[in-house]
């Protein structure tokens, strides 16, 4: 048996039309930390929707007092979601998973165990991603890579949200006050050792993914790469000096030529086609240039970054 002297353990989950699963996923949790004896909330952070999820949270809610529940006022996304639920949990430690039971809640008394052995983050690492395709997998394998070669962070491969932090990681990860963070980048940037618990992915047993399978990656790794890496300004810069270094090679190869006496036929070919090549490479490096120009925009506005509109069985809970 753990001992736990009186720690309290913190579950936050993002949920974004979870109706179908969303009470097994709930009984899973219940079924693995009652018999460790240990005190715990479970946290539902809700993105609105159509359907009846919001319904079926509360009245687990109301039957069961561990859990409780966060509806924002529009759709924020998993990562607001998460960072919401960390700044309202008040366990000794807070494990982040997905509701859709694809983040096993059979690992959670191995988590829990390898935290109270003194690790400070326990990261929950994929050894396989049933349900997923080729594409998928190998871009997620590139993207990761990318970022750690071409950031200061280190970006751990085949690990999603789902991990135990404990509460002084906690504490220092909402002290980061972004308008649109990334969970992971996030937990890379606060530092810490951490330690790994392999499990298999399964395929999702029941609903179907909101997520988007071909353009949902792509958007997130975008915004990754603008948010924690200046790559793309240093590619635009090195592209710079690479075509000024070319043109000035030319204009002395044609200077020396000249000189010697070299004919060269006139035509607006090569001009149109300098024009359009040097008049695309300087948009590209503006328009690189906007996009962290708007990112600096966004944060310095310091708008609030969710908004709660109701809550429920969080009335001992700090405020955020």
């Amino acid at each position: 048996m753990l001992k736990f002297d009186m720690k309290k353990i913190s579950i936050v989950t993002p949920v974004f039309m979870e109706e179908e699963g969303i009470s097994k996923f709930y009984s899973e949790v219940v079924l693995n930390l009652e018999p460790l004896k240990v005190e715990f909330e479970v946290i539902f952070c809700i993105d609105p929707a159509k359907d009846n999820t919001e319904f079926v949270i509360e009245e687990i809610c109301k039957k069961d007092k561990r859990a409780k529940m966060i509806v924002f006022s529009k759709r924020v996304g998993q990562d607001l979601a998460l960072m919401a639920g960390l700044e309202t949990a008040v366990g000794d430690c807070v494990v982040l998973m997905d509701s859709d039971l694809q983040d096993p809640p059979s690992l959670l008394p191995k988590l829990i165990e390898t935290w109270l052995a003194g690790n400070k983050i326990v990261l929950a690492q994929r050894k396989s991603r049933d349900g997923e395709n080729l594409v998928k997998i190998w871009t997620s394998k590139i993207f990761y890579r990318f970022m750690r070669k071409f950031s200061d962070e280190n970006f751990p491969e085949s690990t999603g949200d789902f991990r135990l932090l404990d509460r002084l990681v906690v504490n220092e990860v909402i002290k980061f006050k972004e308008q649109q963070p990334f969970m992971r980048a996030i937990m890379s940037l606060v530092g810490f050792e951490n330690t790994r618990i392999e499990f298999e992915r399964e395929s999702r047993a029941i609903g179907v993914t909101k997520y988007s399978r071909f353009f949902g990656g792509y958007q997130i790794a975008f915004r990754t790469i603008l948010n924690y890496s200046n790559v793309l300004l240093k590619l635009s810069l090195i592209s710079g000096i690479i075509i000024a270094v070319i043109s000035f090679m030319f204009a002395v190869f044609f200077v020396v030529a000249k000189i010697f006496g070299a004919e060269f036929a006139s035509g607006v070919t090569t001009i149109v086609f300098s024009i359009w090549f040097l008049g695309g490479t300087i948009l590209t490096g503006i328009g690189i240039v906007g996009l962290y120009i708007d990112k600096i925009f966004n944060e310095v506005k310091v708008k609030p970054r969710y908004i709660v509109a109701r809550s429920l069985g969080l009335s001992q809970n700090k405020k955020s």
